[in-house]
């Protein structure tokens, strides 16, 4: 039988904090997927299934909450972590 892949979006504006939870998730055997606004990342998340949806709760465009609305209200129906700043 083949591999199960488990695709994750991340969408984060910062790159650096992309690149390492990026890095932390291939690590563990995960496909991701990289949004830097909120609206490369509603985009990605039309074009392929997504497991797991991590989204920055700042993002330049939309809020990380505005952006977990509109993607169930697209159907997006899977798990979601927001992330927010330190001392948030």
């Amino acid at each position: 039988m083949g591999e199960v892949v488990v695709h994750v979006l991340l969408v984060e504006s910062d790159t650096a904090a992309a690149v390492q939870i990026a890095r932390a998730l291939l690590a563990e055997d995960l496909s991701v997927a990289i949004g830097h606004n909120g609206i490369d990342g509603l985009l990605k998340l039309q074009q392929r299934s997504t497991a797991l949806l991590i989204v920055n709760s700042r993002l330049p465009d939309i809020s990380g909450a505005a952006l977990v609305g509109a993607a169930r209200a697209k159907g997006y129906r899977g798990p979601v972590l927001l992330l927010t700043p330190a001392g948030q």
